[in-house]
């Protein structure tokens, strides 16, 4: 099993205050990986939804805060996710 991850410059930023879009409510997060397997995957060891999966984007819905999930995540060394937000422009 293999997973692309992001950088986490474009969470920096964010941390930094530039505005971005918001959170689209119920497809909160989303991760690159290979297949629908490894997304249901993901989905289980997060024990959130996978909601949909095509060109290897995997999209997640979660009940709890998003931010908390990707925190969880990291402090458990689980496959990167990030925020799945509203492309905006200003």
């Amino acid at each position: 099993m293999s997973f692309i991850f992001f950088a986490k410059k474009s969470e920096t930023c964010l941390a930094k205050g530039q505005k971005k879009g918001l959170v689209v409510k119920g497809r909160e997060l989303y991760s690159i990986c290979d297949d629908e397997l490894v997304a249901q995957e993901i989905a289980s060891l997060y024990q959130i939804e996978l909601v949909e999966y095509k060109g290897h984007v995997a999209v997640f819905h979660t009940e709890d805060d998003p931010g908390s999930v990707i925190e969880f995540g990291s402090n458990n060394s689980l496959p990167r996710l990030s925020l799945n937000r509203k492309n905006t422009r200003n």
